[in-house]
């Protein structure tokens, strides 16, 4: 029922939770994780029990959606009422009995639905800082309700998840006394890059990082070379921090608009994160502490808000960075991705169109179809056409991506050192076309009657080719 960070087997996650068991995993690692403890899913298997058979569960189950917030406060009623059977006391006593009398604990909950790859329940759970020996079982418990909390609820509803069974892990673990803390994503979700981490931070406890009650410090790193590439320091108003006796206070900044940060501090936090993100094997959003200049992970879950590339479309790390634009969400409005057949047949149309300047040569190109969606490729445009003319071109297009473009920094960041040799010869390619497209028109004005006729032939040729070919197709 009690499962330390430092056990030596591999937890199962439904079980200990997604928080936990990142957590454990991390600790194992060797990870600098403060210590703690997990309360299993069957440690609260008893409190599951009695709650399931109340008649507040029964209302809850049979609830429209309109009515789910009485049913939820309800059913968290009935859990002020829950108390720790002597087994339950016995084994959380045991599991921290090497910790010292006066220790202080940060208690959270821990979800086997929790900080999953495509869903993260950040904010969603009850979290109690700087809990006594005391007030353990006050904290477990509010912890434990919160799994019946009404926006907890609507998420799973909105996910797809199953709300009628619920299962809850709670983590306690070592309440440090930070100095800083913040947050930090080892991807820049800002612009997707896949080099740059971004970090976040304020004095004391990370609960107004976290909460968003202050604006944070940011900074961003550039994680090859080891470098701050941007920093913005906010006048931070407040703090938290942990008192001895337990609980935390909320003080004012002295120097607010004082960087929270040193250069070095910076520097570590995004090697923090460039680490979580090797072990797991994807883009990671963790929290994290200093005290007493050690830095110490204190949570590690998947990035959910970013936007995976394709391999085809990612550069190797400290490479050239490359900037594409969504043709379909651009000129068609939708987000989802083209079957493979239509992708092609896209591909193939704007080519007819667009002529030379269109033709997908993958990563060499102007245009990339891939994975059922075709992008602009804005370095390769900038290379082949002058790094002057695209921003004029990218003008034309609406407000929203004009207001996007015009926040990057095009020649800076992402026009390429050198031009792709696909590309080389393509003006003359575009000329010729133009041209081909100047005699038609001065054709068509010099003889309108004689131009409409052969526009009508054509059509009608078209039109009777397709007609064929779906007679064709019926014979099957």
């Amino acid at each position: 029922m009690i499962v330390p960070f430092s056990t030596a087997d591999a937890q199962a996650l439904d079980q200990v939770g997604g928080k936990a068991h990142s957590l454990i995993d991390a600790t194992r690692a060797g990870f600098r994780v403060p210590p703690g403890v997990v309360l299993s899913v069957d440690f609260f298997r008893p409190w599951l029990d009695k709650i399931e058979g109340s008649e507040a569960w029964a209302a809850f189950l049979a609830s429209p959606k309109e009515e789910l917030r009485q049913s939820c406060a309800a059913v968290k009623a009935r859990c002020s009422a829950l108390e720790l059977s002597p087994a339950q006391r016995d084994a959380l006593a045991g599991g921290l009995g090497s910790f010292p009398d006066d220790a202080l604990f940060a208690v959270r909950s821990s979800s086997p639905d929790e900080d999953l790859e495509g869903s993260s329940f950040a904010g969603e759970y009850e979290t109690t800082l700087g809990v006594t020996r005391g007030r353990l079982e006050e904290a477990v418990r509010h912890s434990f309700a919160s799994v019946f909390d009404e926006r907890v609820v609507r998420y799973k509803l909105q996910r797809g998840m199953k709300a009628d069974r619920p299962r809850i892990a709670v983590v306690v673990q070592r309440q440090l006394a930070s100095d800083v803390s913040g947050v930090a994503f080892s991807l820049n979700p800002l612009n997707n890059c896949y080099d740059e981490a971004v970090i976040n931070s304020n004095l004391g406890l990370g609960e107004t990082v976290v909460d968003g009650s202050v604006t944070p410090d940011t900074y961003v790193v550039e994680k090859v070379r080891g470098e701050i590439v941007e920093r913005s320091v906010a006048s931070k108003s407040h703090s938290v921090w942990l008192d001895a006796d337990g609980g935390t206070r909320e003080a004012t900044n002295e120097l607010p608009e004082a960087p929270s940060l040193s250069d070095a501090q910076v520097l570590s936090v995004a090697e923090l994160a460039a680490r979580a993100e090797a072990h797991y094997g994807r883009p990671m959003d963790i929290e994290w502490a200093i005290q007493n200049d050690d830095l110490y992970l204190l949570q590690s879950r998947p990035i959910t808000a970013y936007l995976p590339l394709p391999e085809l479309m990612r550069t190797e790390p400290g490479a050239e960075k490359y900037l594409y634009l969504d043709v379909i969400v651009l000129s068609q409005g939708f987000s989802d991705a083209l079957s493979v057949l239509g992708g092609q047949y896209w591909g193939h149309m704007l080519e007819t169109v667009k002529g030379e300047s269109m033709v997908d040569r993958g990563r060499d190109g102007t245009i990339l179809n891939v994975c059922g969606r075709q992008y602009m490729h804005i370095s390769n445009m900038m290379s082949a056409f002058g790094a002057g003319v695209m921003p004029r071109i990218l003008q034309t297009y609406d407000m929203p991506t004009r207001r996007i473009l015009g926040a990057i920094d095009l020649k800076g960041e992402y026009l390429p050192a050198k031009k792709p040799e696909a590309l080389k010869g393509m003006w003359r390619g575009m000329l010729a076309r133009l041209g081909a497209v100047a005699g038609s028109g001065w054709r068509g004005f010099r003889r309108p009657r004689e131009s409409r006729d052969d526009y009508d032939r054509v059509a009608s040729a078209a039109i009777e080719e397709c007609r064929r070919s779906m007679s064709w197709r019926g014979s099957f």
